[in-house]
């Protein structure tokens, strides 16, 4: 799965928007030492095995892990309790190309069973017109975005 993820990512162009997020089982914690540019000081708990590779893969690719860098508290953190209810930890995660960084506004957990997650129909992408069509529409969004911040 990694291979396949790192070689997807080797086919985006640098200054494309890149946003990978899933539940990842990694605890990032919130000793950040050594990886200043990688993730912020608002993770939570220690650093597992998981979190170890995540942070590290994500150095190797110039992105951040977003739930870090904001301040909240734990209760907007935290995304896995266990079924007894005394354990917590903060383990699903979105990362951003550090490009893009400043674009982040918020990052905050949803409280309840069900977020409502969408669900789109990316299959629609293989069509390379539809692709190309969307990519463009993208790109007009985030350029206008990037105008407004100038």
């Amino acid at each position: 799965m990694t291979e396949q993820l790192q070689a997807t990512l080797e086919n985006v162009h640098h200054r494309d928007l890149l946003l990978v997020m899933g539940y990842l089982n990694a605890k990032v914690g919130s000793d950040n030492m050594n990886f200043e540019r990688v993730t912020g000081r608002e993770g939570c708990g220690l650093q597992n095995d998981n979190g170890e590779r995540l942070v590290e893969w994500c150095a190797f690719n110039n992105m951040i892990i977003g739930g870090t860098l904001f301040l909240h508290c734990n209760i907007h953190k935290l995304n896995w309790t266990s079924p007894n209810g005394r354990d917590q930890n903060q383990i699903d995660h979105l990362m951003v190309n550090s490009m893009w960084r400043r674009s982040l506004l918020d990052i905050r957990v949803k409280r309840g069973a069900d977020a409502s997650t969408p669900r789109y129909d990316i299959s629609r992408l293989q069509d390379p017109r539809t692709k190309k069509a969307f990519v463009l529409q993208l790109r007009n969004r985030f350029q206008a975005l990037s105008n407004i911040d100038e």
